[in-house]
């Protein structure tokens, strides 16, 4: 008898990130302004905001199927890329980096346990 594939086939809706959003991520470290962001704004829908919404979907219906009591919905579990430069003295309008969270309640906010997600362009994580 065959050995059974533990492993949940899915139709892709996530198929990873596109290469155009790590420069735009690496391309946003060098020009960090709302003005330069409104000019690429499409790009980062198109190449950063689009993939991790997909990728949160598909966890969410593996995590379920695995019965891991980890959940979260494209708008509670992303991360904003707006920086709240309030009481910071980095006063740059915008991360360099998407994220994500899914938890047991659903919020990325849940302090009871958490699976998160961070993407940046892969220069920015060597020393």
């Amino acid at each position: 008898m065959a050995k059974r594939s533990s492993v949940l086939r899915v139709e892709p809706g996530f198929s990873g990130f596109p290469q155009e959003g790590f420069e735009f991520l690496r391309a946003l470290r060098d020009n960090n302004s709302k003005d330069w962001f409104d000019e690429h704004r499409s790009t980062y829908k198109n190449s950063l905001r689009q993939p991790p919404c997909r990728l949160v979907e598909d966890l969410v219906i593996i995590f379920d199927s695995k019965q891991l009591q980890l959940t979260g919905d494209v708008k509670r579990s992303l991360f904003r890329i707006n920086r709240d430069v309030r009481f910071s003295k980095n006063k740059l309008p915008y991360n360099c980096h998407v994220s994500a969270a899914l938890s047991r309640s659903g919020s990325r906010k849940d302090s009871s346990g958490k699976f998160y997600i961070h993407v940046e362009e892969p220069s920015a994580m060597q020393p």
